[in-house]
């Protein structure tokens, strides 16, 4: 999830589920980063990137047992300051991140930028879900 993009996807681990659910009844954010390992069901503060993006749940949906749909709408990239809480979830002090690319080489920016342009065109034709 990047900033200004809109996504939705599927919350089932129960530590999750709270989180999403605690945010839900105050402020509706959340600091959404990736695993080291995804197969671990229980990671730890060590087994998170510690660079993410802060979110606003903009809607959820309970789906047959106790997994939810969370539809989000990323708001700014984030850095994980320090571990808060660790049960019965994660809470976290996040600083928000302002990311400065000065002084690069212009020509592989644009190269960069044609690469990253085609491999979304490519995951476009392969995802039917989505339409430009």
């Amino acid at each position: 999830v990047f900033p200004c993009m809109t996504v939705h996807f599927d919350v089932g681990r129960p530590k999750s589920v709270k989180a999403i659910s605690e945010a839900m009844k105050n402020h509706q954010l959340v600091f959404l980063v990736t695993q080291t390992d995804a197969t671990n069901e229980s990671p730890d503060e060590s087994e998170l990137y510690k660079v993410g993006t802060i979110a606003i749940i903009r809607q959820i949906l309970k789906l047959p047992g106790d997994a939810i749909r969370v539809l989000v709408e990323g708001i700014s990239r984030a850095e994980l300051a320090s571990m808060i809480q660790t049960d019965p979830y994660f809470v976290a002090e996040v600083c928000e991140k302002v990311f400065v690319y000065e002084n690069q080489n212009k020509s592989e920016m644009t190269a960069l930028m044609r690469k990253t342009i085609s491999t979304f065109e490519e995951y476009i034709t392969l995802n039917q879900k989505m339409k430009l």
